[in-house]
């Protein structure tokens, strides 16, 4: 059973990862993190916090996003991208 989301977490999480593509990963991280206290389990959002961590060098820390993205695997593809990413850093 997956968790209900809380308002605001789907835009949050839009928000982060347009921040990413512009490589404003901080802004992104900060954005994330509000749209993961609204669903503690998504695995794309752990995924997209890993990925901006890992930009900044934060590795330890993008290791465990990672890893919780690819434990929860909610979504289709989500995990084999997560460990592919755990084995480049």
């Amino acid at each position: 059973m997956h968790e209900r989301a809380k308002p605001g977490t789907f835009v949050r999480k839009a928000v982060g990862r347009a921040y990413m593509e512009r490589a404003k990963y901080a802004t992104a991280i900060a954005q994330l993190q509000i749209a993961l206290s609204g669903q503690a389990n998504d695995a794309e959002t752990l995924h997209a916090l890993g990925l901006a961590r890992m930009h900044l060098g934060r590795l330890e820390e993008a290791a465990v996003a990672l890893e919780g993205a690819y434990a929860t695997g909610t979504r289709l593809g989500v995990p084999v991208v997560a460990a592919y990413a755990l084995g480049n850093l």
